[in-house]
């Protein structure tokens, strides 16, 4: 099953750009991101670690698949009216470009509410926690909250240039979050 799983997910990379039917070029770009670099690859990976998946994971699935569809929403917010011109009816085309501004805003402000003071996503057994974890989480809770606020500015601002590096940013402290619980 596991391997029916990955050929999913190398169907759906393909199929994001490539065929008669792109769909990454019809809006629904978005959902599938969210699915495959959220849920699939989260709740996965912890599966395949721990033998089963938790609530946390769940959190950690859906920060991960926001944080991955905020991403693609600013580098379709950048391209907005090239791909309107080309015929590329992204999410962001078919939204116009305030709405999809405030989706992004507000897939940035759902994911760092569940990023702060969250346990993590997928770490199997977290014992209870000393003084010093404790410190760990919380600062980094306030790293993930500073992008957060740093990234819906510049996206306020309409500068996807700081937007897009921040956003990526942010999925890298969020995997090193997990990454860091799971190693506890």
């Amino acid at each position: 099953w596991l391997l029916a799983v990955g050929v999913c997910c190398l169907l759906a990379g393909w199929c994001y750009t490539g065929g008669r039917h792109p769909y990454g070029y019809t809006g629904l770009g978005e959902l599938f991101v969210f699915v495959f670099f959220g849920l699939v690859a989260v709740l996965g990976t912890q599966f395949v670690l721990c033998g089963t998946v938790t609530a946390t994971g769940v959190l950690g699935a859906v920060q991960a698949g926001l944080l991955s569809c905020v991403l693609l929403m600013v580098n379709n917010l950048r391209d907005v009216d090239s791909d309107r011109v080309h015929g590329k009816r992204t999410l962001a085309v078919r939204l116009g470009e305030r709405r999809a501004r405030i989706l992004a805003v507000a897939g940035i402000h759902a994911s760092g509410e569940q990023g702060s003071g969250s346990s993590g996503g997928w770490a199997c057994a977290l014992p209870s926690p000393p003084d010093t974890l404790t410190w760990a989480m919380a600062a980094y809770g306030v790293v993930c909250l500073a992008i957060a606020a740093l990234t819906i500015r510049a996206l306020l601002r309409r500068d996807h240039a700081r937007a897009l590096p921040l956003v990526g940013l942010s999925l890298l402290v969020c995997a090193a979050g997990y990454a860091g619980l799971a190693a506890i």
